[in-house]
């Protein structure tokens, strides 16, 4: 370390999978500083002449790491724990160097985060890591769809962090249109309260529950040391179902999920290229591709498969057996035997 490391004097224990931007939020709140005052003690660098905060919790090189422990006392190893670096190669994949997820592979969600009003409201404006992820569609303890955006301004929140903000961890720190006159108790900033967002609620049975449910025991194998190329191939199995499962889509495909998410999904329409922010879109494909996913022998999965098929060779003008031989390509060998 060639510049000096201040210890800061106030600590702040990071909660279990917190994301780090959340974590960083939570200290410079409780230290009555800006994030830029937590970040310059652990060196210039660290911070920016931007205004905004690099997206540290995407990505957080080894000694950015080592500085930003020697400053609050929080390890190395966890704070690489808290950013999405721990799923790259297995849920997503990382142009590290840019801090960035990239969208066209395992269908990555590329900024912000999706949210559980009853969560953040729980634990004080504290956000998960998880919130981040495409994977990320439901809360399970609460069942409810996560909410993506501020329902004040209509950003996404957690997408940069302003290094001069201190709104409230819970509160939406998106930056007002330049111009405004009356910027409110909270400046510049949106300032709403994000607990007060409107989200979609879901029955105990609800298979969106059940779907997100067998993916939350996924995402937490991918945290373990143990995790292998085999859960790579699930969410690649996963992403490459739910999104063709989006492209052929018709009304009423998902009503047994709900009237909302199916009625979600055809306002969409049926871009599949990057996955949808919004869970109600999301919901209906991801769910879907689950239930064939953890079992391709079934026969839900067998039947999907045909109708998928069909309705590929309809919009195509191919022989329906022609596109079941051409095969996904860039599937598993599971679903490579399904279609």
């Amino acid at each position: 370390m060639t510049s000096v490391v201040r210890t800061l004097p106030i600590r702040l224990v990071p909660l279990p999978g917190e994301a780090l931007d959340s974590w960083l939020a939570a200290l410079a709140h409780r230290s009555a500083v800006d994030l830029r005052g937590i970040l310059t003690a652990a060196g210039p660098s660290l911070s920016s002449s931007s205004g905004l905060a690099p997206d540290y919790t995407t990505y957080l090189a080894d000694e950015e790491a080592e500085r930003l422990s020697w400053a609050t006392g929080v390890p190395a190893r966890r704070l690489h724990a808290m950013t999405l670096r721990q799923y790259d190669g297995l849920a997503l994949a990382l142009m590290a160097q840019r801090r960035l997820v990239q969208r066209f592979t395992l269908w990555g969600r590329s900024i912000g985060s999706r949210s559980c009003p009853q969560c953040l409201a729980e634990q004080d404006g504290r956000w998960p890591l998880r919130w981040r992820l495409t994977w990320s569609m439901a809360c399970t303890r609460h069942r409810v769809l996560l909410a993506h955006t501020c329902a004040t301004c209509g950003a996404r929140p957690h997408s940069r962090s302003s290094l001069a903000s201190r709104i409230h961890p819970r509160n939406c720190s998106a930056r007002k249109p330049s111009g405004g006159s009356d910027l409110g108790a909270s400046g510049v900033f949106c300032g709403a309260d994000l607990i007060e967002a409107a989200v979609l609620a879901l029955t105990p049975d609800s298979p969106v529950l059940a779907a997100q449910e067998w993916i939350d025991d996924l995402l937490t194998q991918a945290e373990g040391e143990a995790a292998g190329n085999r859960l790579r191939s699930v969410f690649g199995d996963l992403a490459v179902v739910a999104s063709r499962v989006l492209l052929r889509a018709e009304p009423g495909d998902f009503q047994l999920y709900g009237q909302k998410i199916d009625q979600a999904r055809v306002a969409y329409g049926n871009d599949w290229r990057y996955a949808p922010v919004d869970a109600a879109v999301l919901a209906g494909p991801l769910t879907r591709a689950v239930e064939i996913v953890r079992d391709y022998s079934s026969d839900a999965s067998l039947t999907t498969a045909r109708m998928l098929a069909d309705r590929d060779a309809a919009a195509t003008n191919k022989p329906t057996i022609d596109r079941v031989r051409g095969r996904t390509r860039i599937g598993s060998s599971g679903l490579e035997g399904l279609f």
